[in-house]
């Protein structure tokens, strides 16, 4: 009945954001079969989860366009382009309520269903414009988990090659007694580790933003402090490549934001910068205040970016897996998580860069309390 969907992923990745609805959700496979409801279902129609996946989408809707085979409905639409109709729906009590029913044709691992959505007419919220926000919000869904399996797939994969490769030379050279290299190579399998985790709290995090998990909660905070932690953190990295770091801020600038997030955006900003530089190269973090708040720069003279790349940096549809001057893998995640932190704090961060020369990433937060102002360098 599910057509090779594996519904405990289909579950968990809609589950919080159908849920959400105040519209009946139902995913159908093309003969009408139901696969997945929402709660709203449940409590409009009276059935439980139950019962409505033991039926067709024919036993719950009668009238208006609804034949037996629902891909002979959407036959004349495009994958993801919806239409609507007015038909009735049945409760468990026997009654039927006139609603107006939505059905989208959408593709899932290359496989076609149909979301339908349904929502009574006498219910004096716009039943055109509402309900096209929410099908607007599936189809981000969809194409965003797609992206993540693809994501997971290719990087993780790399990550893991890379961690057995290196673990197979440190057995060989203990067998064979020669101790030579190991520590370069224990080196190596401490940045792939790294890069895992890195990576691994890029994916929680994204996905704790999409299923609206992850709490906003500004406070004021020092900057400098935050800074010095996430220098702190990739000290490592910054010896490995001869890195040399400079932070130009004032010593007690602060800023209304969210602690977690504003350290999650600095930390990856700043490993980026450290991964496009050249060996014995410089990185430099200037906080300045301007009129529209305290603007955080991050500034290195490394690869740069080329031109065409810049204006889909941080556009989820345009996925850019680009190594670092020592091949360090890079997934892009980082970038769409910093993206999107920053424009829940109201603003907007911006790339600028120059293929061979270096690039530059800045935003702007809003303004904390001030104190002094005294030049402070690292």
């Amino acid at each position: 009945m599910t057509g090779g969907v594996d519904m405990r992923k289909m579950e968990a990745f809609y589950g919080n954001s159908a849920d959400r609805l105040v519209d009946v959700f139902c995913l159908n496979d093309i003969e009408g079969n139901l696969l997945e409801v929402n709660k709203a279902a449940t409590v409009q129609t009276g059935y439980s989860k139950e019962e409505l996946l033991q039926m067709k989408v024919f036993d719950l809707y009668s009238g208006g366009l609804l034949t037996g085979n629902l891909l002979k409905c959407c036959e004349k639409q495009a994958v993801d382009q919806s239409f609507l109709f007015e038909a009735k729906r049945k409760s468990k009590d026997g009654s039927f309520l006139p609603v107006m029913l939505t059905l989208v044709p959408i593709h899932i691992e290359n496989q076609k269903y149909i979301v339908v959505l349904s929502r009574g007419v006498d219910n004096h919220q716009p039943v055109v414009e509402a309900p096209s926000k929410n099908y607007a919000r599936l189809r981000e869904l969809i194409s965003t988990k797609d992206k993540f399996f693809s994501i997971i797939a290719h990087d993780m994969k790399n990550i893991f090659n890379g961690l057995i490769n290196i673990s197979e030379l440190l057995v060989f050279q203990v067998k064979s007694r020669d101790y030579i290299h190991m520590g370069e190579y224990c080196n190596f399998l401490h940045e792939a580790a790294k890069t895992g985790y890195a990576l691994l709290e890029n994916l929680l995090e994204w996905a704790r933003v999409q299923t609206g998990q992850l709490k906003y909660t500004p406070v004021y905070l020092s900057v400098h402090d935050i800074i010095q932690r996430v220098i702190d953190t990739l000290e490592v990295s910054l010896r490995v490549k001869d890195i040399d770091i400079n932070v130009l801020i004032e010593s007690d600038v602060r800023v209304f934001a969210d602690g977690n997030m504003l350290e999650t955006v600095i930390r990856n900003l700043l490993s980026n910068a450290i991964k496009f530089s050249y060996p014995g190269g410089s990185v430099k973090i200037l906080v300045q205040h301007t009129a529209g708040g305290v603007k955080l720069s991050f500034i290195d003279s490394g690869v740069g970016i080329k031109k065409e790349h810049l204006p889909t940096l941080f556009n989820m549809d345009c996925h850019h897996h680009i190594p670092g001057t020592n091949n360090e893998p890079g997934t892009g995640l980082g970038l769409l998580l910093c993206n999107e932190f920053i424009h829940m704090h109201g603003g907007e961060i911006v790339a600028t860069s120059e293929e061979g020369k270096g690039s530059t990433f800045y935003f702007t937060l809003p303004h904390g309390r001030r104190s002094r102002s005294k030049k402070c360098w690292h």
